[in-house]
């Protein structure tokens, strides 16, 4: 029986085995990942296993975006749609491979009666030997950057520095640094290991104030109490550490993201979603309320999740007062409320993830911003204020960073 299985006529049987150990695992995996979601448990909480995770989830992305946007796969997070859509992303990439083989045999041509396949010669060879080159050319053209997009850059961690002249800034925060940690988005991508390692990374830098903007969580409730609790190390560095939400810790808890703020804030870390809080210029310490010289934290909603209000985050600061916002999404800094609104002198956002993929000659890709390319990443003149926009730290649809290495920003302050 076996033997019959497996007999070379038999290929049939080969691509169907092959169907069902994929199916196999890549529905083990989406299981694992997306319902379990097992971002800090042993093993499959590293980062060198949530990698190749990764790498072997990107064939069924394009089926896992359909099922997303068009049948709501994973709302129902069943295991059986897990199943359905890996047996669909296999059965298609293995006819592809079926049809690229039996192409290439056509186009290479039938071996010359009597020849041995090391003694072939003559046009029928030179043939053979220019199509295995290209094919195999072509292959390690491809595989090459999508296995460095997947299993390496995402895990290259650097650090991005700018120096932001303040009007008004008072002596005592002259030289005054700001790490900001953006888009962590713990869950089926980004394990717990890699985010302990950029929280330890930021403190390293030193800072004297921590910003937190957003996208602690990707996909549900379930990893809030850790991805908070991933944070306790920054808090207990005594520095004072402020956050805002994302429009993923929103998705977590809608339609407010209350858990997420609440989770945060029980460890200590002061929420200032359209809220503001103080930093005393003499002491760099936080105040509820504003001291004679200082700088006023404050921190927006986020923009398409929840209703930004400025009047209520910088009303009644001093005006002489210098003030710095955290804001998830970068597209806020040129609405109306904004712009029109109170007096703004820096914004630090993330969400945009810098595109993840830059490309040569083309730019950055999956922008997901109405101002397309103008706030992609790095600082940035806006309308009313300058602005700081963090690749971040995690990634979000696709597992994939290329030309875009995720980052911690440090800010210096001084006077302008």
């Amino acid at each position: 029986m076996a033997q019959g299985f497996f007999h070379p006529r038999r290929k049939w049987a080969r691509w169907v085995l092959a169907w069902g150990v994929l199916t196999a695992l890549g529905s083990w995996l989406h299981i694992a990942f997306w319902m379990g979601e097992p971002a800090g448990a042993g093993a499959m909480g590293s980062t060198m296993v949530r990698a190749a995770a990764n790498l072997l989830y990107l064939p069924s992305a394009p089926f896992s975006l359909f099922a997303l946007i068009g049948l709501d796969f994973w709302g129902a997070r069943g295991a059986w749609q897990a199943i359905v859509l890996d047996a669909v992303t296999w059965a298609f990439w293995l006819t592809m491979l079926w049809v690229a083989m039996a192409l290439r045999r056509r186009l290479r041509g039938p071996r010359p009666a009597g020849v041995a396949r090391t003694a072939e010669v003559g046009g029928i060879s030179r043939r053979r030997l220019l199509l295995d080159v290209v094919g195999g050319a072509a292959t390690l053209g491809v595989a090459t950057p999508v296995a460095t997009a997947t299993l390496a850059n995402p895990w290259n961690l650097r650090v991005e520095r700018y120096t932001v002249k303040i009007r008004d800034l008072p002596d005592g925060l002259e030289g005054l640094r700001i790490v900001q940690i953006s888009d962590t988005h713990l869950g089926p991508r980004i394990p717990a290991e890699f985010v302990r390692r950029a929280v330890g990374l930021a403190i390293d830098l030193g800072a004297d104030v921590y910003a937190l903007t957003g996208d602690y969580v990707h996909n549900g409730a379930s990893q809030v109490q850790l991805a908070a609790e991933l944070f306790v190390p920054l808090v207990a560095t005594g520095k004072p550490v402020v956050g805002t939400l994302g429009n993923h810790d929103h998705y977590a808890d809608p339609p407010t993201g209350g858990v997420m703020s609440r989770a945060l804030g029980a460890i200590g870390v002061r929420m200032i979603d359209n809220d503001r809080v103080f930093l005393d210029a003499a002491t760099r310490g936080l105040h509820e309320s504003a001291p004679s010289q200082g700088l006023c934290l404050a921190g927006l909603a986020d923009y398409g999740q929840a209703l930004i209000d400025p009047g209520r985050a910088l009303g009644g600061v001093p005006p002489s007062m210098p003030r710095v916002v955290l804001s998830h999404n970068p597209d806020s800094v040129e609405d109306p409320r904004v712009t029109g609104g109170p007096r703004l002198d820096l914004m630090l956002s993330g969400h945009l993830h810098g595109g993840q993929i830059k490309l040569p000659f083309v730019g950055n890709l999956g922008i997901n911003s109405r101002f397309r390319n103008k706030y992609i990443e790095g600082l940035v003149q806006a309308p009313t204020c300058q602005i700081v926009i963090s690749r971040g730290v995690g990634m979000s649809v696709l597992p994939v960073r290329f030309g875009v290495p995720p980052e911690l920003v440090e800010i210096t302050l001084t006077r302008g």
